[in-house]
C-alpha cells in the first residue's frame, strides 16, 4: 500500500499527536491549527511529482549564542539528516542546508551519511554580498538538479521586526544567515518547529502570538510553509 493511500492517515495522525504533546511551550495548541499537515507532507515527500519521491533542500540549524558552549541545537540537524537519508533511500534526493555558525554540528553529523556536495553551508549575511552569491549558486543547483521541495526543520526565521529571535526574545541576526530567502525559489515548502519562532510558523502566526508561547508577539516567525 502506497503512502499516498488515505488509509495511512489514522496512523500518521497518531504520530502527529504524540509529536505535538505539550511539554510546557504551547506546542499542543499550535498543533491544533496544523491538523493533517504531517500526512499531507508525507504524501508530498513520497510522491511529490508524477508519483516520484521529492528532491529537496532540507534546511536546519538554530544557533544558541548564550549557551555555556555556544553551538547549534541538536534536534534540528539530526531530524533533518534523517529526512535526507529517508528521501535518498526511497529514490528521491536531498541536500542538507545550514549556515556557518551551525556548520560545526552539521558537517560532522552528515559525515558518512551524505556526499560532501550534498551539504550546503551558507555564509552569514554581510555587506560584501557573500550570502547573495551563495544564494544564486543554490538557485542554479535547484534548476540543474530538478529540486522541487524545500523543508525547514527547526530553523529560526524572521519575526515581525524582520529579525530572528530565540525563545528568550533575543535578536540572533548576528549568528543567523537569512535562509528564509530560499522561499524565493518558489518550491513546495514544508516547515517543522515547536516554539513559534521557526520558519513555517507564519502559517499559525496569529495563534502563536495570542499568549500561547512566551514572548510570542516578539518572536513569532512570519514566514509560512
Amino acid at each position: 500500500m502506497s503512502m499516498l493511500d488515505w488509509r495511512y492517515y489514522p496512523k500518521i495522525a497518531r504520530i502527529a499527536r504524540m509529536a505535538g504533546a505539550d511539554v510546557g511551550r504551547g506546542s499542543e495548541t499550535l498543533m491544533t491549527y496544523s491538523r493533517g499537515d504531517l500526512f499531507r507532507s508525507a504524501r508530498h515527500l513520497s510522491g511529490s511529482k508524477e508519483g516520484r519521491p521529492a528532491r529537496a533542500l532540507v534546511v536546519t540549524g538554530f544557533y544558541i549564542p548564550k549557551a555555556a558552549q555556544p553551538a547549534a541545537e541538536t534536534d534540528g540537524p539530526l531530524g533533518a539528516l534523517e529526512v535526507c537519508m529517508a528521501l535518498r533511500a526511497i529514490g528521491g534526493d536531498a541536500w542538507l542546508v545550514s549556515d556557518e555558525c551551525c556548520a560545526p554540528v552539521i558537517r560532522p553529523s552528515a559525515l558518512g551519511f551524505l556526499p560532501d556536495d550534498h551539504v550546503l553551508i551558507a555564509p552569514n549575511a554581510n555587506p560584501k554580498g557573500g550570502f547573495d552569491a551563495w544564494l544564486n549558486g543554490v538557485i542554479d543547483l535547484a534548476k540543474t538538479e530538478h529540486i522541487d521541495t524545500l523543508v525547514y526543520i527547526e530553523r529560526v526565521g524572521p519575526a515581525r521586526d524582520g529579525s530572528p529571535h530565540n525563545m528568550r526574545g533575543i535578536d540572533i541576526t548576528e549568528w543567523t544567515a537569512p535562509l528564509s530567502q530560499l522561499t524565493l525559489l518558489g518550491l513546495h515548502t514544508i516547515g517543522v518547529g515547536d516554539g513559534g519562532n521557526e520558519i513555517g510558523m507564519g502559517r499559525v502566526e496569529d495563534y502563536a502570538i495570542e499568549g500561547v508561547v512566551d514572548h510570542g508577539e516578539n518572536i513569532a516567525c512570519t514566514v509560512p510553509t
